[in-house]
């Protein structure tokens, strides 16, 4: 439900709020990655999951505190976020749906 209404608010003063939760979650995500016991051959994906999580994590903080920009600033900071995000995204995705381990 978090990602929807990311994908659907328009609002910043909705959006930062959702953005730290969603950046909170990543943060969580990522910790519990590193805490798994992966099998030895697994051990690389796990890193590299924990890493995209991390990473996902802090460009959605950062969205999460941008007070001092007005709607017009936010959006554009939000449309460099997001290709970045996709990038990060994408890989989590991809290695959690296809796992190589």
């Amino acid at each position: 439900p978090m990602i929807e209404q990311i994908h659907t608010s328009t609002s910043q003063a909705n959006l930062e709020p959702l953005y730290r939760g969603y950046g909170m979650t990543l943060s969580k995500l990522g910790d519990k990655l590193e805490a798994t016991d992966a099998p030895k051959e697994c051990v690389a994906l796990r890193k590299q999951m924990a890493e995209d999580a991390k990473a996902l994590a802090q460009l959605n903080t950062k969205l999460g505190h941008e007070p001092q920009v007005n709607n017009e600033e936010f959006s554009a900071l939000a449309a460099v976020q997001q290709e970045k995000m996709h990038r990060y995204g994408s890989d989590l995705t991809e290695i959690t749906y296809h796992p190589h381990c």
